[in-house]
């Protein structure tokens, strides 16, 4: 099911916005648009976007299992290939992200470079 929501930077100028397939940036002060990422046929929606706690990152996971990262402001992606995450949290200070695949699989990932995680099998 694909996602609709918002959330706010840490600076608080700016709104992230997700629905329809599309992830957009809003500035706060001028209500524009300053940056939109449709999804692709490969990923077919936004399922969950958000500003990481640290507010330096927007992570995004798509309806078809995958996750994008951005840096903020610059907004510049980072290639975080994980899987088929069914949940993703982020771990300490923002500096780490775990992602947790349908068969329980746990992967933690640093943030950022996006890095090839360490992994643990899940419980049974």
């Amino acid at each position: 099911m694909a996602g609709i929501g918002r959330g706010f930077s840490a600076d608080g100028k700016a709104l992230l916005v997700w629905a329809a397939g599309e992830l957009k940036l809003m500035d706060v002060d001028s209500h524009q648009v300053v940056w939109r990422r449709p999804s692709s046929g490969a990923e077919p929606d936004y399922a969950d976007a958000r500003f990481t706690p640290d507010g330096r990152h927007v992570i995004a996971t798509m309806t078809s299992g995958g996750v994008r990262l951005w840096e903020y402001p610059s907004m510049a992606e980072y290639d975080i290939r994980c899987g088929n995450p069914a949940h993703v949290a982020f771990a300490g200070p923002a500096r780490s992200l775990a992602t947790i695949d349908p068969d329980g699989r746990v992967a933690l990932w640093s943030l950022p470079p996006a890095t090839q995680p360490a992994t643990r099998p899940g419980r049974p």
